[in-house]
């Protein structure tokens, strides 16, 4: 009888250390980043960047205060007073295309943005 006892406590015991391993061999093979790769497919960055209007704007009032000219299509930013008075002149929701000019001493002079 204790034979059998002791043979009894054994096997649960032996079976509580296993069960751990068990679940962890299981968890990882049902887990998502082991299926059928382990690499992520990262997207196609486009040849152009586009600005939103809301953008451009931003830029405006950041790079009025370096002294740097901005022009959106045509239409140029170079003082305080061009900003207030002629922000309206910018689509918020429109896409630009940024074109950075510098001079010969490879400072920015002035960046154009252009509607698409």
């Amino acid at each position: 009888m204790s034979i059998a006892l002791s043979a009894l406590l054994f096997t649960i015991a032996l079976a509580y250390a296993l069960s751990p391993i068990t679940s962890i061999q299981k968890e990882f093979e049902i887990s998502p980043g082991t299926v059928d790769t382990v690499y992520s497919v990262q997207p196609k960055i486009p040849e152009e960047v586009l600005f939103s209007g809301a953008e451009v704007i931003s830029s405006i009032y950041k790079l009025n205060l370096d002294g740097i000219t901005v022009k959106v299509n045509g239409t140029t930013f170079s003082t305080p007073k061009d900003v207030k008075d002629k922000l309206s002149y910018i689509s918020k929701y429109a896409k630009y295309s940024q074109s950075i000019t510098y001079d010969t001493k490879g400072k920015v002079s002035y960046i154009t943005y252009t509607s698409k």
